[in-house]
């Protein structure tokens, strides 16, 4: 079954220089690639399934590196999941949280980055599972396995650990970091006894190690595969262990290895695939080792290798993804080679590559009144008005035109998407399911403009906007397209729309019709209605319906039963901009089962 997960990660070695043009992270997830660039510009390829490309869309992939954010540090993509590490110290989460892996105490999936939480230097993802060290040296855990001495899930940080110095890139489901004093320590599955095998004996290895224990000391750099463990020393020695099916630990067998062992000297770099081991030597030369069916290795076969072979010289860095390999070279040039076919290998393509070949990076979003933008929806172009609205002039690909479809004009604050609709001047945040229109369009003509009028921009500097088109329910998740058009000049900071505490007390300023989506361990559409005293009418086409007041209580079946045995109850507020989100709890009691998730909702 673990064969089924996707998830490997890379370390560098804690000493050496790097190149001047060299990004500052660089980490490849089971099908997703992050980098960030010396500038804090986080560039993304590959799969997109769950949002992880952070920028709004999901189920379509990016075979070219796009700029999705800027002002980043650190990005580390998990198995589907991306956790992001700011210059500011604050952690912010996006892509697939089916186990709350992304910490947020939901299981809803997020598609642009959401902020979790401050005081942050270091971040690790898995599968499934994440980790963060904090400032003063506070170790966290949450998702699947928290690391809190127990086998139970958390979906929110706990702390698990206290004066650690740094965190080792993850394993598929366990984690590495270092303390202060140089003791490596670990964490997490231990089926292969690639976190310690020393609890090994004749009948295998305890499952878990459910908290963070000391396996050694001396190195400075680790990296985990799917069951197999590599580590640097401080005096260049390369050691391994764990499980060695495909040659992954580069003794020259396929024998499992519950010992910590020396294969090999004077290297200053690692990484670790699923199945697959990268090094790099002092020299700059580069070796790999392992599972080779889709040419991960990239030394122009599709032939395992037992014992390390050489793939070329001058490289800085690498990362390995479950069956693709990303490398950094001296002069700062990303390649990339294996299995390509969510386009993770950033060539435009999807073909996969036996050899290192180049990654295509793009210029840089234009800041300012620039010239217009290629974007997904044909091409994008932009101009100002006069009095500082924005409209954005769309050519839809050719598949689209004729077809129905919303347009959505939007800014992303501060990782936040907000959208505009209707005729209010107001943003409202956008928290999935359904998006408020600027324009409805019967079927898309070939050619069209969208304008945000008489809205003075000049107001929000620094504010990004976007425009996009999508289906006839605005899922911008499900069939949507949204590009980057603009920057309003300057730097000042956003303060972002403040939802209402008590909209019980303005309560007819939010009559009206919504319709929004829940999410969760069930889900569905739903309909809300809210009346001019402040009661909130709930109803599920598909699976009951019910009412809820102000004070949250509700009634509403979510899926499997039915509106007699099922009880829910509602958080959140609604805003008089138009939007609405929070979370729901329901409990069956026919069987006294408990499902949870999140909503969101927009006025129609």
């Amino acid at each position: 079954m673990l064969t089924l997960f996707r998830y490997a990660c890379f370390a560098l070695a804690l000493s050496g220089t790097a190149a001047a043009a060299a990004p500052l992270s660089l980490s490849a997830g089971g099908m997703t690639v992050a980098v960030v660039q010396p500038d804090g510009g986080l560039w993304m390829w590959g799969d997109n399934t769950f949002g992880e490309i952070g920028d709004g869309k999901t189920l379509t992939s990016n075979p070219t590196p796009k700029q999705v954010a800027s002002g980043y540090a650190k990005v580390v993509v998990g198995d589907g999941h991306v956790l992001g590490l700011k210059s500011d110290g604050s952690l912010w989460v996006w892509g697939s949280n089916n186990r709350s892996q992304l910490g947020n105490g939901l299981t809803a999936n997020l598609s642009v980055p959401n902020k979790l939480g401050d005081g942050y230097k270091d971040v690790a993802a898995g599968v499934f599972m994440s980790a963060a060290l904090k400032s003063d040296g506070t170790l966290w855990g949450w998702g699947w396995y928290a690391g809190d001495g127990t086998s139970n899930a958390s979906t929110t940080p706990v702390q698990i650990g206290t004066g650690y110095s740094a965190l080792g890139p993850s394993g598929g489901y366990f984690f590495f970091a270092f303390k202060a004093d140089g003791s490596l320590w670990a964490w997490g599955a231990n089926s292969s006894g690639q976190v310690d095998g020393s609890v090994c004996g004749k009948y295998g290895c305890p499952s878990l190690v459910s908290a963070p224990r000391q396996i050694g000391s001396g190195y400075v750099a680790v990296a985990g595969g799917l069951e197999h463990t590599l580590a640097l020393k401080s005096d260049g020695s390369l050691w391994t262990w764990g499980q060695n099916i495909q040659g992954q630990l580069g003794d020259g067998s396929t024998a499992i290895r519950y010992t910590q062992r020396q294969i090999g000297s004077g290297y200053k770099a690692i990484a670790a695939g699923d199945y697959h081991s990268l090094a790099i030597k002092n020299d700059g030369s580069l070796w790999a080792w392992g599972r080779n069916t889709n040419g991960q290795l990239g030394d122009g076969s599709t032939t395992n290798r037992s014992a390390p072979v050489q793939i070329g010289t001058g490289y800085a860095s690498v990362e390995a993804g479950s069956n693709y390999s990303v490398a950094v070279k001296d002069d700062g040039s990303l390649w990339a080679w294996g299995n390509n076919g969510d386009g993770r290998l950033g060539n435009g393509g999807y073909d996969e590559s036996h050899v290192p070949t180049p990654v295509v990076m793009s210029a840089a979003p234009a800041t300012g009144a620039a010239a217009p933008t290629a974007g997904t929806p044909g091409s994008v172009g932009l101009k100002l008005a006069d009095n500082w609205g924005v409209t954005a002039q769309i050519t839809p690909a050719s598949e689209d035109v004729g077809q129905p479809s919303n347009i959505w004009v939007g800014a992303l604050v501060n990782g936040v998407l907000f959208m505009r609709g209707g005729s209010t001047q107001s943003w409202s945040p956008y928290t999935g399911g359904a998006l408020p229109v600027a324009q409805r369009s019967a079927a898309l003509p070939a050619a069209l403009e969208v304008t945000v009028a008489d809205y003075d921009l000049s107001a929000f500097p620094g504010l990004d906007i976007y425009v996009g088109y999508g289906n006839s329910e605005g899922d911008l998740g499900k069939s949507g397209h949204l590009a980057k058009i603009y920057t309003v000049p300057g730097s000042a900071p956003v303060t972002p729309v403040s939802v209402p505490a008590t909209p019980e007390s303005t309560a007819s300023s939010y009559a009206g019709s919504y319709a929004g989506s829940y999410s969760g361990d069930d889900a569905g559409t739903v309909d809300f209605s809210v009346d001019s005293g402040g009661k909130i009418s709930v109803s599920s086409p598909a699976s009951g319906s019910g009412s809820i007041s102000n004070s949250g209580a509700a009634s509403l079946a979510t899926g499997g039963g039915s509106a007699s045995t099922i009880s829910c109850s509602f958080t959140g507020s609604f805003s008089s901009s138009g939007s609405a989100s929070g979370s729901w709890t329901c409990t069956d009691s026919s069987d006294g089962s408990t499902t949870r998730g999140a909503w969101s909702a927009y006025r129609q």
